[in-house]
């Protein structure tokens, strides 16, 4: 009963507080702003299949919080409209990034953003990204995004993306902003 009463509470607290402050960017391809002189030349970005799942929960899964914990239901491999970016780093996985070729069918429809939908034909959806702590700040992120951005104008003709902000990440924001990406009123 405790157990059931907590998510009950962590629901209604992300649902009348968190939710209400997310922000909504969104960004076309060919405004992307980065510069990749700082890559790291021991990692390696990759599409993610069902032979690394072992690998994300030995290397990743023991690094997440109440957050990632709900992303785990989509690193299952068993939907094509999405796709998982892992990060590897002298071999052992550092960071995961989802990717959700249509918007439409989204966790965006879980949110207030969903009215907007309609608009974004052909958009992708920039889903939860994760990096173990001991290597954030050393240019996974744009690294990932880069070759996201690349692979999805290429391979599936998407050029449009949004993603969301939690309020509890004001780097992120700048981050993005930097990136080329326009908060959506």
């Amino acid at each position: 009963m405790k157990r059931f009463l907590s998510t009950i509470y962590d629901y209604l607290i992300s649902k009348v507080f968190v939710e209400q402050k997310y922000i909504y960017l969104s960004l076309d391809a060919e405004n992307f702003k980065h510069s990749l002189n700082k890559t790291d030349i021991n990692s390696k970005v990759f599409v993610a299949n069902s032979d690394d799942r072992e690998s994300i929960e030995e290397d990743l899964f023991p690094h997440f919080d109440k957050q990632q914990d709900y992303f785990k239901q989509f690193l299952k491999f068993d939907r094509e409209d999405i796709l998982c970016y892992l990060c590897k780093k002298n071999h052992r996985l550092i960071h995961y990034f989802l990717v959700f070729k249509n918007a439409k069918t989204s966790p965006l429809l879980k949110t207030r953003f969903k009215k907007n939908l309609d608009s974004y034909d052909q958009t992708a959806y920039l889903g939860n990204a994760f990096t173990i702590s001991s290597e954030r700040g050393g240019w996974i992120v744009l690294q990932v995004l880069s070759k996201i951005i690349q692979d999805f104008s290429d391979l599936h003709g998407i050029s449009k993306f949004i993603v969301l902000v939690h309020p509890d990440t004001p780097g992120a924001l700048k981050f993005y902003q930097k990136c080329g990406f326009k908060i959506i009123n």
